[in-house]
């Protein structure tokens, strides 16, 4: 055997004692040589993944379960406010609608109704909006004229005002006309006067003109239309229907599950088939104009953030 054939068995036998090296397993993520792993909840933790290993384990041992609040304890219901204090749940300061911690609305409340008197731009949040204008001349008789209802809010004499709930006599010349049924009476939240009945003598004279009093329509809860008389006595000189109008939606319109009931056979705001978060944006077009796009009703719940898939009900 010659010396070329000695050395080539010898690098055989050489390279034939090298243990191969070996391709690096692949971590949780799929990266080769990684070091991310899956916690105790299932979760890839680690490595080149931004989550922590066992974040979601909670202090009682459960995936995704009891949290320790910031006063250390497992459960606890202390939270930290905006005020960035730790303390409990129902003391907190947080954020009001308005970005103010702590702050109760004010900031951004007024009359969010483009035609009230006192409309506010930079308000989102409803509060306080002068009823529509409902003012009028007199006459020539010195008596207020109900054809003059539409002059721009700045023109108007307060001794001109003649809202809903105004004595019907600002109207009517009691001491003239044989309409004594009107005295004590007001005008509704339309402006219209008061139903009346008619009552005659045995001879077939007029006896007097009985009309209905629209005071007697406030807090009726116990009435088939659900309290809230929506177009008669609901306005701000009737205190909306004395409280029973007891919701008010984003444009001030003030209006109560039992209307809703009433005319849409479901709530609008309560019960399973409820309005809010339903997926559709409810923005006024309806039979009642309700409108729930604003951050006191959350946007509708949700669904007048969303620019697709919107999903019509039919209200």
């Amino acid at each position: 055997m010659n010396l070329r054939h000695l050395l080539y068995y010898f690098f055989i036998l050489l390279f034939s004692c090298v243990e191969p090296t070996l391709v690096p397993d692949k971590d949780c993520t799929g990266t080769i040589g990684g070091d991310a792993v899956v916690d105790n909840c299932g979760y890839c933790t680690g490595g080149t993944t931004v989550a922590v290993f066992n974040d979601y384990l909670g202090c009682d041992s459960a995936c995704q379960g009891t949290q320790i609040d910031c006063s250390g304890e497992c459960g606890g219901d202390y939270i930290v406010g905006c005020d960035s204090n730790c303390t409990g749940i129902n003391s907190a300061n947080l954020f009001d609608y308005c970005g103010e911690c702590g702050g109760n609305n004010s900031t951004c409340s007024g009359c969010t109704d483009p035609e009230a008197c006192n409309y506010d731009a930079d308000a989102i949040i409803y509060n306080n909006c002068t009823p529509f204008n409902y003012y009028c001349d007199f006459d020539s008789e010195g008596l207020l004229d109900l054809n003059t209802v539409d002059k721009n809010c700045s023109e108007i004499d307060a001794n001109q005002y003649c809202g809903p709930g105004t004595d019907t006599c600002n109207f009517i010349d009691c001491s003239v006309t044989i309409n004594l049924g009107y005295i004590g009476t007001v005008i509704d939240c339309n402006r219209n006067f008061p139903d009346c009945d008619t009552l005659f003598t045995d001879d077939g004279g007029i006896d007097e003109l009985v009309c209905v009093n629209y005071r007697e329509y406030m807090s009726d809860l116990e009435e088939e239309n659900g309290g809230c008389n929506f177009t008669i006595t609901n306005c701000v000189e009737f205190n909306f229907d004395g409280g029973d109008c007891d919701l008010v939606d984003c444009l001030g319109t003030h209006f109560s599950e039992g209307i809703c009931i009433e005319v849409f056979d479901v709530g609008c705001t309560t019960g399973e088939a409820t309005w809010i978060g339903d997926g559709y944006c409810d923005e006024g077009d309806n039979d009642l104009e309700l409108n729930f796009n604003c951050a006191e009703w959350e946007y509708d719940g949700g669904d007048c953030e969303s620019t697709s898939g919107r999903i019509i009900y039919g209200h």
